[in-house]
């Protein structure tokens, strides 16, 4: 992701692999972009040649500014990480980097281009969050990267890099946008907002199994109604099903075992090829303002809640 964080968490790797061990895609014709990224991945489109090519040399890390189908299904879910920012300070930093670094565009402009407004979602192309090794958040680095370092078994250290000099500066556009554009922008930056703040729930989460001392399961809710409620949930390096409790209005309602195969986490190489999905169907449809919870019985992590709705008098 742009203005991400990312640069400080290259670094960071870099100095924990070595610069033989770590290869770069920052878009064609991109000088930070490495050779063998270049010719494999670029000129030849052969990516199951470059993920042999990384094996052999035994690479521990391919990064860069790349929509996350792109390299997925080269790399298990539970070793891909992804950083996000705040969805309107991303933009705002992002604008500035492009007048920086690139043909300066007016911020009218940009908002509308691919690389501006709501880039974080469009690159993560719906991929659920929960099913990826670690999603950081920018304003939480120190946090994220001590995730990060418990999940993947590593001691990368904190750095604090390419950040624009006048960063201070930055937060002022977002109070003298005219009214039109403040409006515009906040349509615009909708799903990315409800995306940041999911990645804030999900990281908090984390956080408090690694201090619990407990395993983390990655999983989610998918899918739920009045009939059925259905997702996914796994952890990594494990080939057995994880056993879930779901609850119904805070009473145990069944016990089940994520094991149907799922293709689009097959797809994500996610743990046991995939078959890591879970579906209940109900006996006895919700009813308007009934919850429902799935949680991990080894841990008790929750994995999703949700609530039926509720129809007012004047509602269909």
């Amino acid at each position: 992701m742009p203005k991400t964080a990312g640069t400080s968490l290259t670094q960071a790797a870099l100095q924990a692999f070595g610069e033989a061990r770590c290869e770069f895609d920052y878009g064609v014709g991109n000088p930070h972009t490495t050779a063998r990224v270049a010719e494999l991945s670029h000129q030849a489109n052969d990516l199951f040649r470059l993920r042999e090519r990384l094996q052999q040399d035994q690479v521990a890390m391919l990064a860069g500014h790349v929509p996350l189908p792109r390299y997925a299904p080269l790399f298990p879910s539970t070793r891909i990480v992804s950083f996000l920012r705040e969805p309107l300070a991303q933009l705002l930093s992002h604008h500035a980097h492009i007048n920086r670094e690139q043909t300066p565009r007016p911020f009218e402009e940009f908002i509308r281009r691919p690389q501006g407004a709501g880039v974080q979602a469009r690159m993560l192309a719906n991929v659920p969050l929960e099913a990826l090794g670690v999603v950081g958040i920018t304003e939480r680095y120190d946090d994220s990267l001590r995730v990060l370092n418990a999940s993947l078994g590593l001691d990368l250290q904190a750095q604090q890099l390419n950040q624009n000099p006048q960063r201070e500066a930055l937060a002022q556009p977002l109070y003298t946008l005219p009214p039109g554009q403040a409006t515009q922008v906040d349509a615009l930056l909708r799903d990315e907002r409800q995306l940041y703040a999911r990645a804030n729930r999900l990281l908090d989460s984390r956080l408090a199994m690694l201090d619990a001392g407990q395993p983390f399961t990655n999983g989610a809710i998918s899918e739920c109604s009045a009939q059925l409620v259905s997702g996914f949930a796994f952890r990594a390096e494990q080939t057995w099903p994880v056993a879930l409790e779901l609850q119904r209005n805070g009473q145990p309602e069944a016990n089940l075992l994520a094991t149907q195969h799922q293709a689009r986490l097959r797809m994500l190489n996610a743990p046991r090829e995939g078959c890591v999905g879970f579906e209940h169907r109900f006996a006895k449809p919700l009813q308007p303002g009934d919850g429902v919870s799935v949680t991990v019985a080894e841990t008790g992590q929750l994995l999703g809640e949700w609530q039926m709705p509720v129809l007012s008098a004047n509602q269909p």
